[in-house]
């Protein structure tokens, strides 16, 4: 049985935006829960709940091993949630300077308002244990960090924040639940951008905040009277999407794994995680193994970034990650241009760096239009070595 009203195989989209309850007293509790009162919720307006958007959360909360989940508007709408729920003036977090673009401009603003910011270089325990110290509030880690693909080690990251007194976060967008489960690794929170590989269709914008109860609940009062609530249709579009979550992914993730190893044998400067060369490597085997569908190349200059981009066809030039499509972009002069040139390069964005998440797409297909932009023959020999895995039944069951 489904479980849903009717036996429907798919949920409903319930695009109410408020709800009658039977009496005023009724009412009356119902806010009261809402407020924080013991009991069980009721749905009254769908900034605060909705059926479809909690149906979304319930499985969104399975899929990364969490008690709660609150879905927001958007990637940044979950990551100011999950923020702004356990911070306040005086607070101190710590992150690498090497984060999304927005999340960092982000954390300079939280700085204007009283929060105090860390940077280290998350990536090497020694320097994250530093920056720590004895008290910290909350610790953002991206792993893989966008856009050098550089990991943390997050058993390390939760004893050494755990010690401080403080809460782990991790950004986990890169990954998804099919590849990393930051939660069973020690993490207090995991956000997501639901827009990238969770939704899979680059068709929407969404984003998802998923913990225990108590901890969700601080980003649950931010959404609420930010009003960053995801609608009922995005909800319903994202657990759509979600249903084909680890065939989607799987197979993205060994095109980017084949196309890295095909472009290193080409001598061209190439990073991913699951490549011996990567400084991480040893960890993404162990705590990432079925990698990611992210690749970065590193040409020479800004002005060889831009020919590459604008000679790819089958590959668009676009920001955004994981979905069915191939997708290259320019970080240097796109997703981290608000950072100053400074604050990129010691973050490691280089001018020549290029950015590309691999979709579904054949294999020999994205090859030869890769090698097309580098001007390089696509002359690669399909072998064991590079070949994507074979769609076989047992991916679609979980390990």
């Amino acid at each position: 049985m489904s479980g849903h009203p009717y036996g429907a195989i798919n949920p409903p989209v319930v695009r109410s935006s408020t709800f009658s309850y039977p009496n005023a007293a009724e009412g009356a509790r119902r806010f009261q829960v809402a407020g924080g009162a013991a009991g069980e919720p009721g749905l009254f307006y769908s900034r605060m709940d909705n059926p479809t958007v909690a149906a979304l959360e319930a499985h969104l909360a399975k899929l990364e091993g969490g008690e709660a989940c609150v879905a927001t508007a958007s990637g940044m709408g979950a990551i100011f949630a999950a923020l702004m729920g356990h911070l306040k003036p005086g607070s101190r977090v710590v992150a690498d300077p090497c984060v999304y673009g927005c999340t960092h401009t982000l954390l300079d603003k939280l700085a204007k308002w009283g929060v105090q910011v860390t940077r280290c270089d998350t990536s090497d325990p020694a320097a994250l244990k530093a920056a720590i110290g004895k008290k910290v509030d909350v610790v953002f880690i991206e792993t893989p960090m966008n856009p050098t693909l550089r990991l943390v080690d997050l058993k390390q990251a939760a004893k050494m924040t755990h010690a401080a007194g403080g809460l782990l976060m991790v950004d986990n967008t890169f990954c998804t639940p099919v590849a990393q489960k930051p939660l069973a690794l020690g993490a207090d929170l995991v956000v997501h951008s639901l827009t990238k590989g969770i939704n899979g269709h680059s068709d929407l914008l969404a984003g998802a905040v998923i913990g225990s109860a108590k901890l969700v609940r601080g980003a649950w009062d931010w959404r609420k009277d930010a009003g960053a609530v995801l609608d009922a249709d995005t909800a319903w579009h994202v657990l759509r999407g979600a249903q084909t979550l680890e065939v989607r992914v799987t197979r993205s993730n060994a095109n980017a794994l084949a196309v890295a190893k095909a472009l290193a044998g080409e001598g061209i400067t190439v990073s991913h995680p699951l490549l011996p060369s990567h400084p991480d490597h040893a960890l993404a085997k162990t705590q990432m193994p079925e990698g990611c569908c992210v690749l970065t190349l590193d040409l020479e200059s800004e002005s060889a970034a831009h020919r590459f981009l604008d000679r790819l066809k089958l590959v668009a030039r676009a920001v955004s990650l994981g979905g069915y499509e191939s997708l290259a972009s320019h970080p240097w002069s796109t997703t981290h241009s608000a950072l100053p040139e400074p604050a990129r390069r010691a973050a490691g964005i280089t001018p020549g760096l290029i950015r590309l998440s691999c979709g579904i797409e054949p294999l020999e297909a994205l090859l030869s239009d890769i090698l097309g932009a580098l001007q390089r023959r696509p002359a690669m020999r399909m072998n064991a070595k590079v070949a994507p895995k074979k769609m076989e039944p047992r991916l679609v069951a979980k390990k």
